[in-house]
């Protein structure tokens, strides 16, 4: 579990797969490589800024002495988990872009969700407030985007395919 949650050890798959995206996902992988940048950053803010500094709840790690801790625990406050938000809103984006991968998607988001609680750094209910957050940043995001993106960059090459055949 150390290694679901440890993003060192995605660095360079998560590089491959966004060189994939740019490379042959056409505009739709370049699209959505846009949305998850975008999307992290404000899913990062929201949770690990401004509504844990609000919450202020400390992490189990530090109130409950049976905790048995495989990481080291963290000197910031617990709820909202941000690895359960960053991970719901790529999730999100990516189910909405690619539906096929809708499966994967929730599996990674819950394994990462219940690896932080595993870990004994997060309490259940900061997991899935986190993953609710990201879920509704994610919605929010693309519903406000996307008609920008559909607008001016998917019409253009449906039309130069349309106009090709």
């Amino acid at each position: 579990m150390p290694v679901v949650s440890d993003l060192k050890v995605f660095r360079f798959p998560l590089l491959l797969i966004a060189l994939w995206l740019v490379v042959w996902g056409g505009r739709k992988g370049r699209t959505l490589l846009v949305f998850l940048i975008a999307a992290v950053a404000v899913s990062d803010l929201f949770a690990s800024h401004l509504v844990r500094e609000f919450f202020a709840r400390s992490r189990p790690c530090w109130s409950l002495d049976e905790v048995r801790l495989l990481v080291s625990c963290r000197n910031t406050y617990s709820f909202p988990s941000a690895h359960g938000a960053n991970m719901a809103v790529c999730g999100v984006l990516i189910s909405l872009f690619y539906p096929r991968w809708r499966g994967p998607a929730a599996l990674a988001v819950l394994l990462v969700g219940y690896s932080r609680v595993y870990l004994g750094v997060h309490y259940p209910a900061d997991v899935l407030a986190g993953i609710l957050l990201g879920t509704t940043l994610g919605m929010l995001m693309y519903a406000l985007a996307l008609p920008v993106f559909e607008k001016n960059v998917w019409e253009r090459g449906t039309q130069a395919n349309r106009s090709s055949t």
